[in-house]
């Protein structure tokens, strides 16, 4: 479980749990990252070049979707898979 607080859409000292998906937050809120999630809206995962398409689901991409908002995150949060190597050059 994890807890992001802050300002979203204008909205201020708003407090998000995460226990399992976003089953608590404001409606509002749901509806505006749900509208979000449908465009397509990317979310850098990592680093840049390695993103997600924004899933109301993926608690990682939601994690950072939030944290890219401005919100502080705490708690057990999800962890990013490393950035990929990468490749050697070749000699010739």
């Amino acid at each position: 479980m994890w807890t992001a607080t802050g300002t979203i859409y204008g909205r201020e000292n708003q407090r998000l749990v995460w226990n399992n998906g976003p089953l608590g937050w404001p409606n509002i809120i749901l509806t505006l990252a749900a509208d979000e999630a449908a465009e397509g809206v990317d979310v850098v995962i990592a680093v840049p070049g390695i993103t997600r398409r924004l899933n109301l689901d993926d608690d990682l991409a939601v994690s950072r979707w939030l944290a890219l908002q401005g919100m502080t995150l705490t708690g057990d949060l999800p962890t990013a898979p490393p950035a990929p190597a990468s490749p050697a050059g070749t000699i010739h």
